[in-house]
């Protein structure tokens, strides 16, 4: 899930947080950048995990675990922004084939 402006209006839709909460309890991957997860908190995913997110909402984070660039936490991928996409997307991709 992209951060962007779009973030603020998925934070208020009901049917974005109740699908994160069943992914999530699947044990499914789920993966933010940038401002998105504030998403992630909202659904209630981020509690006791170490996660990062873009500066600018920082605020908005009850408990912003870490300043590295990407975090994987078991299941729950996040990144800070535009400017760690690669490093994002080759997290995903170690999560979803291995590092092989």
């Amino acid at each position: 899930m992209a951060g962007g402006s779009g973030y603020k209006r998925m934070r208020k839709d009901a049917l974005v947080i109740a699908l994160l909460k069943q992914h999530a309890a699947k044990g499914d991957i789920t993966g933010t950048i940038c401002a998105a997860p504030t998403i992630l908190s909202d659904a209630g995913i981020l509690n006791r995990k170490q996660y990062t997110s873009h500066p600018s909402v920082i605020d908005d984070l009850e408990d912003l675990v870490s300043n590295q660039a990407v975090v994987v936490d078991g299941e729950t991928i996040t990144s800070k922004g535009a400017g760690t996409a690669t490093e994002f997307s080759l997290a995903l991709v170690v999560k979803l084939r291995g590092r092989e």
